[in-house]
């Protein structure tokens, strides 16, 4: 199940973030500050993926250029999963539902 996250989550997100150290380069994972920072800023989201009653992987999300001729853009900042839920298409469906949702709500591009 995928779906946006609680205010009393933020410790359990930053936490999967962190599993995820050095899978990218220099990539040290995010704190639960970080996390309530991006989730609670004007257009920022966070969505989470949970199984079993557990949050096994984040995604967090941005809309901006409300103002461009362009149209909006959906900024897809960073997805993490648990290590040990990798290969499950946990981040391929964290991915679609960010591209769906930004859809829903106007979004003409990503990235």
């Amino acid at each position: 199940m995928i779906r946006r996250i609680k205010k009393n989550e933020y410790q359990t997100a930053s936490e999967v973030t962190k599993s995820c150290k050095d899978y990218s380069r220099g990539y040290r994972g995010e704190t639960a500050e970080w996390i309530k920072e991006w989730n609670e800023s004007e257009n920022s989201y966070i969505f989470v993926a949970e199984m079993n009653n557990e949050i096994i992987g984040i995604c967090c999300i941005s809309l901006y250029g409300f103002e461009s001729e362009k149209g909006i853009n959906l900024w897809l900042r960073e997805v993490e999963v648990k290590p040990s839920y990798h290969s499950k298409k946990i981040g391929l469906s964290l991915i679609a539902f960010a591209i769906n949702w930004g859809n829903r709500n106007d979004a003409v591009r990503s990235f």
